[in-house]
C-alpha cells in the first residue's frame, strides 16, 4: 500500500477506536505509527520557575505551552510536574501546580527573546524529533504574551498548603502532580485559529519545577471523517 493509503488506514481506525469508547486503543495505535509527542522542560538539575517570578501563577507567563496546529487534535497521555519548593519564609504558605487548555485559539505574540524553545520528540524513537509540525513547545515564559492565554478547561492541579509553626525555616517536603487521564479530552481549537495547553506552577516562596509532557496529537478530520468514505 502507499503511505497515503497507510496514513488513511491509520486515521479510519483511530477514528473508528474513539467512536467505541476505546480511546486507550487508538493512543497506542498512534503511538506505534508515530503519532505521539514527548516534551521535557527542565534540564537535569535546573528546573524552571514558574509563572514569570515563581511566586504567583500568571497565565501570560506559563513555565510551559504546547502549541497545537489549527488542523490538529492532542490528547493528553501523560503529564508529570515535580516542584522544588521554597523554604518557609513565614507561617501558612501555598504552593500550585496547574495544567489548562485554551481551546479558542493558540498562543500568540511569542517574544522568542524571553522563552526557551523546547524540542518536541517522536516517542517512537526511530523516527527522531518532530510531529510532522502539529505541536511546537516552549518553556520559562517571563515576558507576558501578546495575546493573553484564556483557561477554558483546567485540566488538573494541586495545591500545597504549609504550616511550619514558627516564622521562618525549612520544611522538607515533596510536591508534584502527575495527570494520566482515564478519559482524557479531544482537545483542539473550536475555529482555524488552534489551541494550546499551558503547564503552570508557583507559590508563596518562589517554586521552581520540571514537567514531562507525553501526548498524541493527529489531523484533526480524523475525528470526523476522511472527504469522499
Amino acid at each position: 500500500m502507499s503511505g497515503a493509503t497507510d496514513v488513511k488506514q491509520v486515521g479510519n481506525t483511530v477514528r473508528e477506536l474513539i467512536g467505541m469508547g476505546e480511546i486507550h486503543k487508538a493512543i497506542d495505535l498512534l503511538i506505534a505509527t508515530g503519532f505521539g509527542g514527548h516534551v521535557t522542560i527542565g534540564a537535569l538539575t535546573t528546573p524552571i520557575v514558574g509563572g514569570g517570578n515563581g511566586t504567583t501563577i500568571d497565565i501570560s507567563q506559563p513555565a510551559g505551552i504546547l502549541n497545537i496546529s489549527n488542523d490538529s487534535v492532542l490528547i493528553p497521555v501523560r503529564f508529570k510536574v515535580e516542584c522544588e519548593v521554597g523554604g518557609v519564609a513565614a507561617d501558612d504558605e501555598i504552593d500550585e501546580i496547574l495544567i489548562a487548555a485554551d481551546t479558542t485559539q493558540a498562543v500568540d505574540g511569542i517574544d522568542q527573546t524571553t522563552v526557551t524553545p523546547e524540542q518536541v520528540y517522536n516517542m517512537r524513537g526511530d523516527l527522531g524529533n518532530g510531529i510532522a509540525g502539529r505541536v511546537s513547545a516552549w518553556s520559562g515564559v517571563t515576558a507576558a504574551l501578546t495575546v493573553a492565554p484564556v483557561h477554558t478547561i483546567e485540566l488538573d492541579r494541586a495545591q500545597h498548603h504549609r504550616e511550619f509553626g514558627t516564622a521562618v525555616g525549612l520544611q522538607i517536603t515533596r510536591f508534584d502532580l502527575l495527570y494520566e487521564p482515564k478519559h482524557p479530552p479531544l482537545i483542539t481549537g473550536a475555529s482555524n485559529l488552534g489551541a494550546a495547553v499551558f503547564v503552570d506552577w508557583a507559590g508563596t516562596v518562589a517554586v521552581s519545577g520540571f514537567a514531562q509532557l507525553q501526548f498524541v496529537t493527529f489531523p484533526k478530520q480524523w475525528v470526523y471523517a476522511f472527504q469522499g468514505d
